[in-house]
């Protein structure tokens, strides 16, 4: 074993755990002790071909083939390289150097007869996918890619087009999820091509391609998935966030109500919905004004004026902080100051809110509540509040190593509640209710005998996710692993150490389902 060898192993495990930032860390120190070790410099280019900096993956695979001209493994992720940025014969060239060092792969076949296919080269294309399916008969991508190779000859047989069709697309969704969309949306297109009215194969063209910021494109897909499946409920929310984004704010509001109508409960799109009315129902600060005067008189519009005049200077700073105090004194205290987070979209941070974080995200409109407190501790991940976030008094947020938090669109997190990210998330969806004095902790602390608690290595099971819609009563724990579904219910007191599905009533220590949602139609 060298000197290097558990390091890289390190760098290895969290580069497959998806921990880039450590995994870089790592691969950075053994190349400033070893500039020259190619395992390092290989895990570096992967990095970096992940993080869509391309040119600067190709320099380093070229680098690492320069000192290891015969690594298998830089000249597969090469050949991978190519065919995402499109340059097929590059591809081709690079996995035909693989094939001459490992001639039995599989994997090997299969991408090479895709960036075959890419270029017309039909029978050669065929011929490699059934010599990678001759050397690994179960490899599915290979045996869709025959089929789909087979298809544009005009040989595919029209009883299996549909099967293929569910195929390409099932293919389509593994690709998007690991990030590669051009050839998700290379997989969708096939499966529209061998099944036109399959309307989950639009929808995730749809997606996929909003992702890319082909808008129009998008746009397009999820029309033909509605014009297919009307009561897809998922594509006039999505249909509505383009229509929005593009200033399209009646016809985005309408696409809403067709979603909400369909689903009364859909939170995302009932944010959503709020946002784009919000927009539209804007009105100057004159009209304002003057709708004031009729009501309350001069001390109505005076007040009102103040208001608006300091929110505009409010924010994190010192004199940000100055100008929302003024503005508060002609504000009740808690709930009713709650409106001034709507007198300018960077919303409303009491002066008491202690904010101590290099990495926050706000939405528009966010409250931010007296005596709130938002810490990073060293190393500590993002904290990102979504549109309409609420924070009441004394809500802690704190992030450490490897942990993150993200809150949701129109979310409200009500006092005294504690949320400690540390070696993993938590994620809070929109339309989520917290109640008082609740905690989550998406860690714990080693409990061996012979050494101080405070001392105890922190671990985890993994992120807490509570995804939208739930209701979290008063005093709930919440701990690490953990999910709680879409408009789940917690009860008061309860300690959750287990998922809980969506739309289910949980109570007790630990919490357990006693009913779900439905039963109480």
């Amino acid at each position: 074993m060298t000197a290097n060898s558990h390091p890289l192993q390190l760098a290895v495990k969290y580069h497959q755990a998806n921990r880039l930032a450590q995994a870089e860390q790592i691969y950075s120190k053994i190349l400033e002790a070893q500039p020259n070790q190619p395992d390092a410099l290989y895990g570096l280019g992967l990095l970096a071909q992940q993080r869509g900096k391309h040119s600067d993956a190709l320099k380093i695979f070229q680098t690492v083939l320069g000192i290891q001209p015969k690594s298998f493994k830089t000249w597969f992720s090469l050949g991978n390289l190519r065919q995402a940025q499109g340059q097929w014969s590059e591809a081709v060239s690079a996995y035909q150097q693989a094939l001459a060092i490992r001639p039995q792969e599989a994997a090997i076949y299969n991408n090479l007869g895709y960036a075959l296919k890419q270029q017309d080269q039909l029978d050669e294309a065929i011929a490699c996918y059934q010599k990678a399916l001759e050397i690994q008969p179960n490899l599915i991508e290979a045996e869709v890619n025959l089929a789909n190779a087979l298809y544009a000859q005009g040989k595919l047989a029209p009883e299996k087009q549909t099967h293929y069709a569910e195929a390409n697309y099932n293919l389509g969704q593994t690709q998007k999820k690991t990030g590669n969309l051009n050839t998700a949306i290379a997989y969708y297109r096939q499966a529209i091509s061998l099944q036109p009215n399959l309307a989950e194969a639009h929808y995730n063209l749809g997606i996929a391609l909003q992702e890319q910021g082909k808008l129009e494109q998008a746009v397009e897909s999820y029309q033909q998935s509605l014009s297919l499946k009307p009561d897809y409920v998922e594509a006039h929310n999505s249909l509505g966030k383009i229509l929005q984004e593009q200033g399209k704010l009646e016809e985005a509001v309408h696409y809403y109500q067709e979603a909400l109508k369909l689903k009364p409960d859909y939170a995302q799109a009932y944010s959503n919905w709020v946002s784009a009315l919000h927009k539209m129902n804007s009105i100057g600060i004159w009209q304002r004004l003057s709708n004031i005067w009729h009501k309350s008189g001069f001390w109505g519009v005076f007040s009102e004026a103040w208001k608006f005049f300091w929110m505009r200077f409010a924010g994190l700073s010192y004199l940000g902080r100055v100008a929302t105090w003024l503005a508060t004194w002609f504000a009740r205290p808690y709930w009713g100051r709650c409106h001034l987070a709507y007198y300018h979209p960077q919303g409303y941070i009491a002066p008491s809110a202690q904010i101590c974080h290099r990495n926050l995200q706000f939405g528009a409109n966010v409250f931010i509540d007296e005596r709130v407190t938002i810490f990073q501790d060293r190393h500590g991940g993002q904290v990102e509040l979504g549109d309409r976030v609420y924070l009441y008094g004394y809500t802690y947020i704190q992030t450490g190593k490897n942990g993150t938090v993200k809150i949701g669109a129109d979310t409200h997190i009500h006092p005294r509640c504690q949320f400690s990210a540390y070696k993993a998330s938590i994620k809070i969806g929109c339309n989520v209710h917290i109640a008082t004095n609740c905690a989550f902790y998406p860690f714990d602390h080693g409990m061996v005998p012979g050494k101080l608690m405070h001392l105890q290595p922190l671990k985890t099971k993994g992120d807490i996710i509570v995804d939208d819609g739930a209701w979290i009563g008063c005093g709930v724990i919440v701990l690490n692993g953990v999910r709680i579904g879409k408009g789940a219910v917690v009860g008061a007191g309860a300690v959750v150490t287990e998922d809980i599905p969506d739309g289910a009533i949980a109570v007790g220590v630990p919490a357990r389902v006693v009913k779900l949602r439905a039963d109480l139609a």
